[in-house]
């Protein structure tokens, strides 16, 4: 298994309920391929460098994992239809 790190945006306007359900996504996405999730940080609010769909502002998320190509695609499929 190789060590794989994911940063991910989700809208600044977002609630604790809906980043939680998000992260249980992603956790069970990597879990059900073949992965162990290591470590969760929420880096928080932050400012964008451009503005995408009209906001300046996401809300960061970092996830470090083991997985292996399995794991890869399914997350990258997942992070598609996002």
């Amino acid at each position: 298994m190789n060590s794989y790190e994911n940063t991910f945006i989700t809208k600044g306007d977002l609630g604790d309920s809906d980043s939680k359900k998000i992260l249980e996504k992603y956790e069970t996405i990597i879990s059900k391929n073949s992965g162990k999730v290591l470590k969760i940080q929420e880096w928080g609010l932050r400012s964008l460098t451009h503005k995408i769909r009209n906001s300046r502002k996401g809300f960061y998320f970092h996830i470090k994992f083991d997985g292996v190509g399995k794991t890869i695609e399914e997350l990258e499929k997942a992070e598609k239809i996002e």
